[in-house]
């Protein structure tokens, strides 16, 4: 993984000999350090889950009297879309139609890995319910499955009418 860094460094004038010093140095006005930009690549282990945090040593800011500090880097992986972390675990969001949820089913998704899984909708499934697939999530953890209603573009005249009847029985 590549990034920029931005990060303060030892004046490479006065080498921070001007820190607390009545004569100041022009380039770093008397303070020792000036900020430098560099791109680090970094070896992100396989097993790194979202908000792993990595350890640079000595990659963090220099102090001009002291030794750099070490650089703390929090891996954030991004959710593709209808996915979010949430406390560190991975949530996919599974749109489902109302008769489904009713009356239970199947429904197939795509996991983070790209493979195609069917899940089972038990009847009476409400929005927001959850399912936890283990194995399906990023890196092989869990997955968990969140039950959301796929509301229809347009109604045909025979899904209207049959929407009227339910409603007229009191459903």
């Amino acid at each position: 993984m590549r990034f920029s860094h931005r990060r303060m460094r030892r004046c490479e004038k006065c080498k921070g000999s001007s820190f607390g010093r009545s004569r100041r140095c022009a380039p770093c006005s008397g303070t020792g350090v000036q900020t430098k930009g560099s791109t680090l690549t970094v070896k992100v282990p396989p097993n790194a889950d979202h908000g792993h945090q990595l350890r640079l040593k000595g990659m963090g800011h220099e102090h001009p009297e002291g030794e750099p500090g070490d650089l703390l880097i929090t891996l954030r992986l991004d959710a593709q879309e209808g996915r979010r972390w949430e406390d560190g675990r991975l949530v996919q969001e599974v749109s489902v139609p109302v008769t489904t949820l009713l009356l239970g089913g199947k429904v197939r998704i795509s996991t983070p890995a790209g493979k195609r899984v069917q899940i089972d909708v038990p009847e009476g499934t409400r929005i927001g319910d959850r399912r936890r697939l283990q194995g399906h999530g990023h890196s092989g953890g869990p997955l968990d499955i969140e039950f959301t209603l796929a509301e229809p573009e347009e109604l045909s005249e025979s899904q209207r009418r049959a929407l009227e009847n339910l409603r007229d029985s009191g459903l």
